[in-house]
């Protein structure tokens, strides 16, 4: 396919800024609730934004939801 096209760009770039195509959980860590949840919807809705190939967001999983149920560091 040629490069410009631009199903290969955004293909290229969800593979360089989220490595893999499966599933992807983003954790976030600070002191400051607010810039948090700012952070968190924005990465969702730029996600959102990716729907052609991302087919489901949810970005309130509580910590020891995903430390109970997924191999967690």
């Amino acid at each position: 396919m040629p490069e410009n096209d631009p199903e290969i760009i955004k293909f290229k770039q969800i593979s360089e800024n989220f490595g893999g195509f499966d599933n992807l959980i983003i954790t976030i860590k600070g002191n400051d609730n607010l810039k948090m949840e700012q952070a968190t919807e924005e990465i969702a809705k730029k996600m959102k934004g990716l729907s052609e190939f991302i087919k489901y967001v949810d970005y309130k999983y509580p910590v020891d939801f995903i430390k109970e149920n997924i191999l967690y560091k």
